[in-house]
């Protein structure tokens, strides 16, 4: 009998921008945090998270977001919870594979966190870059507004401590200084907000309405900086 064969995540055909751009003049909306109801963890309800693909991992695989409606493979309490949307991270744990990932109602293979990728077994096993000890953590893909997210660690090989609301900060990386994030092991599990503006075409339905919206997104004609983010969860 044959012996099984590693199944390897399918490509995606994403794209993502060469450079990210960061507006100024659009305000983030909401609060941060969740509450918990019936011992599942929910979201607040303003704004609504971003639903489906927030960015893209090296090997194809899509990155999704802290939040999940109600339902599907996320559990539901009992009638009156405060709103609809849980963590998904602790939610639907029971679902992920050895590669931290599970297909969505449309099929679509995801993952929601780095916690089933951090260390060097899972990283080999799933096509990730290794990290090397004492060292920065390796590039392990990009959010959908250019900055790039890497693994726990930062400079000499440390957890960070300086992160933003968004899971990033700045410093030199090969000789260049650079915005870029880290997977968090706690909430929100990827990013906690966009830092600039992501690239629509990558999620249409969901992205569409934070670039249009001018209390939310990145409209036209907005002057380029790096002072307010724009969360993809409440």
């Amino acid at each position: 009998m044959d012996q099984p064969q590693l199944c390897l995540p399918i490509q995606q055909d994403l794209q993502h921008p060469p450079q990210a751009n960061v507006c100024k003049g659009a305000h983030s909306t909401g609060r941060k945090g969740h509450r918990v109801f019936n011992n599942i963890t929910y979201l607040k309800e303003d704004p609504r998270p971003i639903f489906g693909a927030i960015g893209v991992l090296i090997n194809g695989v899509e990155v999704f977001g802290v939040g999940s409606p109600c339902g599907f493979s996320s559990l539901c309490p009992d009638a009156g919870a405060p709103t609809e949307y849980v963590d998904a991270v602790e939610s639907e744990g029971h679902t992920v594979d050895p590669c931290a990932g599970h297909a969505a109602p449309t099929g679509s293979y995801h993952i929601h966190s780095g916690l089933g990728i951090n260390t060097t077994e899972q990283r080999e096993a799933c096509r990730l870059p290794v990290d090397i000890n004492g060292e920065h953590s390796q590039l392990l893909g990009w959010m959908f507004d250019g900055f790039g997210f890497y693994g726990r660690y930062s400079l000499e090989g440390k957890v960070p401590t300086d992160l933003d609301e968004c899971s990033g900060h700045t410093h030199e990386i090969d000789g260049e200084s650079t915005y870029h994030y880290h997977l968090p092991d706690q909430f929100p599990w990827t990013i906690g907000c966009y830092k600039g503006c992501p690239e629509v075409s990558n999620n249409e339905n969901e992205l569409r309405s934070i670039e249009s919206n001018p209390d939310y997104g990145c409209p036209e004609g907005v002057t380029m900086t790096e002072e307010t983010p724009y969360y993809c969860w409440s």
